[in-house]
């Protein structure tokens, strides 16, 4: 699916240029954003043309880029359009704006116009509020489908679905409701909502590709589509560049697998992630260079990764003791099976671990564990 995201039109970049705004961060203001949120100058003369929700996203992204969240949050509560209002609705939801979002639903609570939108909303105000239970998310997505008549707010709610179950380990669930997606969003008129959700129902068409159906190729093109949308927010681009990570992974030239990794980090911390920046820090990226055969230090390291890293040292006895320690604490996950069977040359322990990828929908992992049976390290 591409982006229907295209570069700032020649005639906007005209419209900033003659403001004295493009490539001119300093001239950019609170008050500027409110003026472009009502199409006009600040002599209060209207432009001949709106631009759109995107264009203006897309501007401050160019021009200055350490304050899109300020201006577009001033930017968002001053719009009186209707379309550029159903756009923010979904920038305070993808940006994680929530006190935006709370206006955003106050001031237009009573615009008979933007009924369906303040209903859907207030339901993803209840999820990003944890709210409501994965399950509860399912249903409540469910019924709204069924009672709004706008086409992208259909969609918007089966991808709400799609991301609850993803939540709750069922992929399978996803794979149906992903693979309808192009053809719904290609009816869709383009706007930054519509480019979104695009990178949306790619992340999880990826995750889908990756994980339960174990095509690392396309996933691999999926993900690279999430990354290259001007639109994605950082809190999308750090799973997008983590799944485009693992795709590189399973293929020829692993290690440019690693750039994408660290710039995963560096989004979610950037996005405020901050358990999942810790988890790509301390277990993702280091199982990353560990199939890299890098060698590295173990302070701060997942358990299982220090593992992982012994058997890359050859310290395979070190190995299994901590295999087993980790096995009498409970840990019994399907990557531990793994690291034992590569551990012991165990072919028997590895078709266990080949099995579990799959049920655990981990099926990209499988191709590396036919690898060590066929070509077995130790044992």
């Amino acid at each position: 699916m591409q982006s229907t995201v295209d570069a700032i039109a020649e005639e906007t970049e005209k419209l900033l240029r003659k403001m004295e705004l493009w490539e001119n961060p300093d001239a950019w203001s609170p008050a500027l954003m409110r003026h472009l949120a009502r199409g006009t100058d600040v002599d209060q003369n209207k432009y001949s043309s709106l631009l759109t929700f995107e264009q203006v996203m897309l501007a401050v992204k160019k021009v200055t880029p350490d304050r899109v969240a300020q201006f577009m949050n001033e930017y968002a509560l001053a719009l009186e359009s209707h379309s550029h209002i159903q756009d923010a609705f979904e920038y305070a939801v993808a940006f994680q704006q929530v006190d935006i979002l709370k206006q955003l639903l106050e001031q237009h609570k009573s615009n008979v116009y933007l009924e369906e939108w303040t209903t859907v909303y207030r339901l993803l105000l209840e999820v990003i509020q944890r709210k409501l239970s994965y399950k509860g998310v399912i249903s409540k997505a469910r019924d709204l489908v069924g009672h709004v008549e706008s086409e992208v707010l259909k969609v918007r709610l089966e991808l709400l679905e799609v991301h609850a179950h993803e939540q709750l380990g069922c992929l399978e669930n996803t794979i149906s409701l992903v693979d309808h997606m192009p053809g719904k969003l290609v009816k869709i008129e383009p706007s930054f909502m519509k480019s979104v959700l695009l990178s949306r129902a790619s992340l999880s068409m990826g995750t889908g590709l990756l994980r339960v159906k174990g095509d690392f190729k396309k996933a691999r093109e999926v993900f690279t589509e999430v990354v290259d949308n001007p639109a994605t927010p950082e809190a999308m681009l750090a799973p997008a560049l983590h799944g485009l990570g693992l795709a590189t992974l399973c293929g020829l030239d692993r290690k440019e697998a690693l750039p994408h990794y660290e710039q995963a980090i560096f989004y979610a911390k950037k996005a405020g992630l901050v358990a999942y920046a810790e988890r790509l820090e301390n277990e993702y990226y280091p199982f990353a260079r560990n199939i890299c055969g890098e060698q590295f230090d173990l302070t701060g390291i997942a358990p299982c990764e220090q593992v992982h890293q012994y058997i890359v040292r050859c310290e395979v006895d070190k190995a299994l003791e901590m295999i087993s320690q980790l096995e009498a604490e409970g840990n019994q996950s399907a990557c531990l099976t793994w690291y034992r069977g590569i551990a012991t040359g165990k072919e028997a322990v590895l078709w266990e671990a080949l099995d579990r990828f799959e049920v655990e929908n981990q099926s990209y992992l499988r191709p590396f564990v036919k690898q060590e049976i066929q070509f077995p390290r130790f044992g």
